[in-house]
C-alpha cells in the first residue's frame, strides 16, 4: 500500500505489518493466557518428564510476562 506524504510516494504499509498487528492486537490475551499458566497447579502432570517440561514452560513464561512489561 501507497501513499502520498508530503508530496512523495510512500510505503506505509506491508503484508508483514499486517501479521504484526495481529500479534500486537492479541499480545494482552497472550500474556494473560501465560498468567494464567503459571498461576494453575502443575500437580495435575503425572509424570516426571511432564513435571520437567511444565516448569521449563513456566519459567519461558515468566520472561515473556517480563519483557511485556518492560521488566526484563
Amino acid at each position: 500500500m501507497f501513499a502520498v506524504i508530503e508530496g512523495d510516494l510512500a510505503t506505509v504499509a506491508t503484508p508483514w505489518l499486517e501479521s504484526d498487528a495481529r500479534l500486537i492486537a492479541a499480545a494482552p490475551e497472550l500474556l494473560e493466557a501465560l498468567e494464567e499458566i503459571i498461576a494453575s497447579n502443575p500437580s495435575i502432570l503425572a509424570t516426571e518428564r511432564s513435571a520437567l517440561r511444565y516448569v521449563q514452560a513456566v519459567e519461558k513464561a515468566r520472561k515473556v510476562i517480563d519483557k511485556a512489561r518492560g521488566e526484563e
